[in-house]
């Protein structure tokens, strides 16, 4: 099973239902501009 893990200016963890990514790092609007979300296992 893989993890998602999200760093963004608020930190907000519960973003992580949000970051729906492969392996590359993509910015998740959904949050903020600065939000990116990484996969990893």
């Amino acid at each position: 099973m893989s993890s998602y893990w999200c760093s963004g200016r608020l930190g907000d963890r519960r973003a992580v239902r949000f970051c729906k990514a492969g392996a590359r790092p993509v910015v998740s609007a959904t949050l903020n501009q600065s939000s990116a979300c990484f996969q990893y296992i």
